[in-house]
């Protein structure tokens, strides 16, 4: 069985189930993984972004609360008066109120200089230097902060805010949650272990399901590096670990860190749980799929040996076998039916070709006789067609020669008709330059026409100035009367005051100022006088030149129209020149064209002679060497006919 086909197929079966299935299961082994992977992961950040949310929560509360109480206006008095006495009377009650209703234990002023002035929890103990936290500083310096401290009670959340009175910090307040406040945090999340460590690795506080933990060295380890400052997170098979820092109020140190821990070693119960039940389904699908393998096998092996039986039988000349099997429709049903026609097809063919023999041997006598018959023709064919090429070689030669001929006529036209087509080119050019010429002419008379109107338009304007200068005159001469009449009513004014004596010495300097004014005003209407004499000489001479060109214009205008009707006749002629050339050039063009097929259907005459004469000379010698071919066939039709009766001998062999 080895090497078989049977074997061979039974293999491929079982790998084509069984590396599929060891895949799939290996696919869903690792997306199983990297599911609960990706669960713990999101449910550790959750954890770990609540737990923040909550500490985040509180030290705003706190803070807000300590900014509530720094700016309380009694508070603030009271403080600024250095008296503890009113101070405790006025802070008793505050923080007992704040210790029941948000959990303080811690309610402390300290002076400007840094030392406690004054504790709500404690009123009998102060004077306690602080002023090297950077916390207080950081207060002093108006800024208020709030984070995590560690105190002999445990980590707890402080607030610092500076105390100002008169724009000037006069000391700090200091506030601080019960450590039970912040141990709630780890008691209110359940299925986390958490706990809060100090940089030695010792728990300070931890939640119910983590108390009795050991801290191993990579965990001292991983602390270490928390309190560096790193967000450290730790897997294994057991647990995943998450390490915050938490900050002091300056966010410069690290004060503790908690340890957020969540159990993980079910995820490796869940997955040895899944590989065994995916092993079992393995070793169960292999049985069935062996089974089913070897079945599948044995129904394709079974008809192919058959088929293989048959095939021997019918190479032994035995061509009457029958198919014992049950049908088959599928691809091997196909094999079988294609054996069984294949086997008919030969059994037919087989009959046809001892027919065939028979025929082949009748008609080989036949043939002989025919060829021998063709022979004699051939012969007499290859005479006659040597006396026909002798006669078409000498018409090739004759058309040869026409042809050349022919040709040089087609040169000649054809070189006119290069001639004709670069005049043609050359009178488009010239009929191209005169609509050009045309076209400029017509715009030069529309120029013309525009300047002649735009130069009588100005010889109208310098009319109507000359007119209006003439008005101005008139005017003048009226301002100059009344300027001769203003100097006499002076006059007469002046000689009026000089009677009334001292009592018209006033209206004598009037006088005086008006006719000094009709003097320059006689004066200036003799020099516009001046002015507008010169500028009616002017204007008229204007008005004179521009006639004179305004008549010249005019001229110019019907000599250019003159000309414009010139250019026109010389475009006519020069379009009707272009159409007489073309009509020329086109004749040419078709002498030429004509003259080229005259010359092509000259050659192919020629050509069509010469392969005639070589036509027919193939053909002489075709015959002649038809005549030898057939004295060669006699011998193969004899071979021919000893041939088929060895393939009759060989036929009878078949049982059909």
């Amino acid at each position: 069985m080895k090497g078989s086909l049977k074997a061979r197929l039974f293999l491929l079966f079982l790998l084509l189930t069984v590396v599929p299935s060891i895949v799939i299961c290996s696919i869903i082994m690792a997306k199983t993984n990297e599911s609960f992977s990706d669960i713990m992961s999101d449910n550790q950040q959750k954890t770990k972004q609540m737990i923040e949310q909550q500490l985040e929560t509180k030290m705003n509360e706190l803070l807000e609360l300590t900014n509530i109480y720094a700016d309380n206006e009694q508070l603030v008095e009271a403080f600024a008066e250095k008296n503890r006495s009113n101070l405790d009377q006025l802070v008793r009650p505050i923080f007992e109120r704040v210790q029941i209703e948000h959990d303080l234990d811690v309610f402390e002023l300290g002076s400007e200089d840094g030392s406690v002035f004054y504790r709500g929890h404690n009123p009998e103990k102060f004077g306690d230097d602080k002023s090297g936290k950077q916390a207080i500083q950081a207060a002093l310096n108006q800024q208020a902060v709030v984070g995590f401290e560690s105190g002999n009670s445990g980590i707890t959340i402080r607030a610092f805010v500076p105390v100002i009175s008169n724009n000037q910090v006069i000391g700090t307040l200091q506030t601080g949650l019960q450590t039970e406040a912040v141990n709630s945090i780890a008691i209110s999340l359940e299925g986390v272990h958490i706990k809060r460590l100090n940089e030695k690795g010792e728990v300070i506080t931890a939640s119910a399901s983590a108390e009795n933990e050991i801290v191993s060295t990579e965990d001292q380890k991983n602390i270490s590096r928390a309190f560096n400052q790193e967000n450290v997170i730790s897997k294994n098979d057991d647990k995943w670990k998450y390490y915050l820092p938490l900050f002091d109020p300056t966010n410069t140190d690290v004060v503790s860190v908690i340890e957020i821990s969540e159990d993980v070693s079910f995820i490796q119960a869940i997955n040895n749980d899944i590989l065994q039940s995916i092993l079992w389904i393995g070793l169960i699908m292999i049985m069935i799929i062996g089974i089913a393998a070897w079945l599948i096998s044995d129904s394709f092996t079974k008809p192919i040996k058959q088929v293989t039986a048959m095939m021997q039988s019918i190479t032994e000349g035995k061509l009457t076998n029958q198919w014992t099997g049950r049908k088959r429709t599928d691809e091997i049903g196909v094999l079988i039916n294609g054996m069984l026609h294949t086997q008919e097809s030969l059994r037919v063919m087989i009959e046809k070709v001892q027919h065939l023999s028979h025929f082949v041997i009748n008609e080989t006598v036949k043939l002989n006789e025919t060829f021998t018959e063709i022979d004699h023709s051939s012969e007499q064919i290859a005479t006659t067609m040597d006396q026909i090429a002798t006669g078409t070689q000498v018409q090739a030669e004759t058309t040869a020669e026409i042809s050349g001929k022919m040709d040089q006529f087609t040169s000649k036209v054809k070189q006119a008709n290069k001639s004709g087509e670069s005049l043609y080119q050359s009178t488009e050019k010239l009929k191209n330059i005169t609509d050009n010429g045309n076209d400029l002419m017509q715009q030069s008379i529309t120029h013309i026409k525009q300047t002649n109107e735009n130069i009588k338009e100005s010889v109208s304007k310098v009319k109507g100035l000359e007119n209006q200068t003439k008005e101005i005159s008139i005017i003048i001469q009226v301002i100059q009367g009344i300027a001769e009449k203003t100097n006499l009513l002076a006059l007469n004014a002046a000689i009026e005051a000089a009677r009334a004596g001292e009592e018209g010495r006033g209206f004598a300097v009037v006088a005086d100022e008006v006719r000094t004014l009709s003097e320059q005003v006689s004066h200036s209407i003799v020099e516009i006088t001046t002015i507008l004499e010169n500028l009616q000489f002017e204007s008229s001479s204007v008005a004179m030149s521009l006639s004179e060109g305004y008549e010249k214009l005019m001229q110019g205008t019907d000599t250019i129209g003159d000309t414009g009707i010139a250019f026109e006749h010389i475009q006519h002629a020069a379009v009707s020149m272009v159409d007489r050339i073309e009509t020329i050039s086109d004749s040419l063009s078709h002498i030429a064209d004509t003259s080229s097929e005259i010359s092509s259907s000259i050659g192919n005459v020629a050509a069509i002679s010469e392969q005639s004469a070589a036509g027919i000379e193939e053909t002489s010698a075709t015959a002649s060497q038809s005549s030898h071919s057939i004295h060669a066939i006699m011998p193969m039709l004899n071979r021919l006919e000893n041939l088929s009766k060895e393939l009759e001998a060989i036929v009878k062999r078949y049982q059909v």
